[in-house]
């Protein structure tokens, strides 16, 4: 995946789009299994939401829940502090759901990451600024 953003600068799910791929392409080249990405709970369960991306860390046993914010600019802070508290809380609800239908994982450590990913509309062939914190949640 290239590291350019090249859809319309206003089209924010296509820079969302871009910036979960890019985020699935970070956490694989740091050795970890991208299980899925936009995970939603079922509906009948009536939480809202998704997890962006789910990663297994085989080497340290652990589940990754990874929240990653893709921002064109720091107007409104940066992409990491637009995790607001009720965001941390829908993400540890909806890993506790993921957790209980794949029991097969039940057992590992888990870990929350936020991902956030600055795009530079000024100079759109520039990598973005990609940070990636572990346990930030």
């Amino acid at each position: 995946m290239p590291y350019c953003y090249t859809g319309s600068m206003g089209n924010t799910k296509t820079l969302g789009n871009t910036g979960e791929a890019l985020a699935a392409q970070v956490l694989q080249n740091k050795g970890l299994e991208v299980l899925c990405s936009n995970w939603h709970a079922p509906r009948q369960l009536g939480l809202g939401g998704e997890i962006d991306i789910i990663a297994l860390d085989k080497a340290n046993n652990v589940l990754i829940f990874a929240e990653v914010k893709t921002r064109r600019n720091q107007n409104f802070g940066s992409p990491a502090e637009s995790v607001t508290p009720a965001k941390q809380a829908q993400l540890h609800a909806l890993s506790e759901v993921y957790r209980q239908q794949h029991p097969q994982l039940a057992t590992l450590d888990i870990r929350f990451d936020v991902i956030g990913i600055l795009y530079n509309p000024a100079t759109p062939n520039t990598p973005p600024l990609i940070s990636h914190m572990e346990n930030a949640l």
